[in-house]
């Protein structure tokens, strides 16, 4: 058990995040917009869905762009390929809009992932929203001078609370159902092919 009750409290502020998106409040034109004037600009083709990353690895910015990018040079070798299955993977770069919300300027900022089926050689490009309410958590883990301390036991209680509570409620929204997905990432880069 947890002294902390984090989870559901983060689930909501970043499912009232996705909502803006998918609802075109405060300013955003909507997440169909951005992500139609991305596929226009890059002659690509998106993914229906944003992912949402759940990754296995908690180090403290696991799931941020920046990681992201770190998992491209290990992932695609040979040696991780022939382990873990023929999905390769390559950071395109990020969609980035601003929008204005409480006096601040603010940005959405997605990245694009193109995946590739090695042996198929099918290509696929899917838009990953920064999970960043599982770094916040992943950085309180570091945090000495929280009282009580944020243990890994409690790292992983409220992060799995957390994900269950943000795929609930996405899941009960008829508008984030259709435009979000949880990707848990247990499986090194094999659930982005289970996904697609």
């Amino acid at each position: 058990k947890s002294k902390y009750h984090l989870g559901p409290g983060l689930a909501r502020a970043f499912f009232s995040f996705l909502k803006m998106l998918a609802n075109r409040e405060f300013g955003t034109p909507g997440l169909q917009h951005i992500l139609a004037n991305y596929e226009e600009n890059e002659y690509i083709e998106l993914h229906p869905k944003v992912f949402i990353l759940f990754p296995r690895n908690t180090s403290q910015d696991a799931g941020s762009h920046l990681w992201m990018f770190q998992k491209e040079k290990k992932y695609n070798q040979p040696k991780h390929l022939q382990k873990h299955g023929p999905v390769e993977f390559t950071f395109q770069g990020t969609i980035v809009h601003r929008y204005f919300l409480a006096g601040k300027n603010r940005d959405i900022d997605l990245a694009v992932i193109k995946i590739l089926n090695t042996e198929t050689r099918s290509v696929h490009y899917v838009a990953i929203a920064e999970n960043r309410p599982m770094i916040t958590l992943q950085k309180m883990k570091n945090v000495h001078s929280l009282k009580p301390s944020f243990s890994e036991d409690d790292f992983k209680l409220q992060s799995e609370i957390y994900k269950d509570n943000l795929d609930s409620l996405i899941a009960e929204d008829e508008v984030c159902r259709d435009m979000f997905e949880i990707v848990d990432m247990q499986d090194d880069n094999g659930d982005f092919t289970i996904k697609i």
